[in-house]
């Protein structure tokens, strides 16, 4: 059986990842304790593989990286720290040439959206979507 894509941001209860421009998924309104960030490590655990667009992942890669080893943190950032530098992850972009911590760039040489239904059909499990503009072309893959 194919994959299957399964949204994977954080959203509000009326659907907006940011509540004012440049937040780029964070800011006051997001508040995750420790018992929820739990839950949602352990569902980034049983994740095949991650899909994140260039601004999330940019995000992301800025902060969990070195989080994974920050003990000024709490254990369940750190956990994800290590839970998002070492899954496998596809990042879209027509722009980054290289990418670290796991992560194959497509969409430089043709199609991303034919290329990620290509890999949910050769990949058994839920894969992860980060990225609003991103995930709104995955619907229709």
């Amino acid at each position: 059986m194919p994959g299957r894509f399964v949204y994977w941001m954080n959203v509000s209860v009326d659907l907006k990842i940011e509540q004012d421009d440049g937040e780029e998924g964070s800011g006051s309104w997001l508040r995750i304790g420790g018992p929820l960030h739990r839950e949602f490590n352990a569902r980034a655990q049983a994740l095949t593989a991650m899909i994140q667009g260039r601004r999330i992942y940019e995000t992301m890669e800025g902060f969990w990286p070195a989080a994974r080893h920050d003990e000024t943190l709490p254990d369940y950032l750190r956990e994800y720290g290590e839970i998002w530098t070492s899954k496998a992850k596809l990042l879209v972009s027509r722009t980054r040439a290289d990418a670290t911590h796991n992560t194959r760039i497509v969409g430089r040489d043709g199609d991303a959206i034919e290329q990620l239904a290509r890999f949910r059909d050769e990949t058994d499990g839920d894969i992860g979507v980060g990225g609003a503009t991103l995930a709104t072309h995955l619907l229709w893959a």
